[in-house]
């Protein structure tokens, strides 16, 4: 009898250091779970805010590739409003320039001629 509680004890200290041992294991298991979802999380995080810097990127691209056009119309239409007026600044000036290039005296003298 003596060797079946003997056997029997070996069997439940055997049983308490498997016990101990798969606590530890399922410790461990959770430990490295627990590092390897920070880990993935962390990894979901640099992915996201890769997207997201992505994202605002390109709209400032957009944005600035419509602000460029905008501005470049707007000189566009500068130029021409610039060239419109020289025309127009050209020509009086031209008029100008020849009413000043008639000497007074014959305008005077063609109106006083008889019709």
């Amino acid at each position: 009898m003596d060797e079946i509680l003997q056997r029997m004890l070996a069997v439940e200290k055997q049983a308490e250091t498997i016990l101990n041992d798969a606590g530890k294991e399922a410790e461990s298991l959770l430990v490295t779970a627990r590092r390897a979802a920070a880990a993935e999380e962390e990894r979901l995080k640099r992915e996201a805010i890769s997207a997201v810097e992505t994202l605002v990127q390109t709209r400032i691209q957009a944005a600035e590739s419509r602000k460029t056009a905008a501005l470049e119309a707007t000189v566009s239409a500068l130029k021409n409003i610039e060239n419109d007026l020289r025309r127009k600044t050209t020509a009086a000036v031209t008029m100008v320039f020849r009413e000043l290039s008639y000497p007074q005296s014959s305008v005077k003298s063609a109106a006083d001629k008889p019709r």
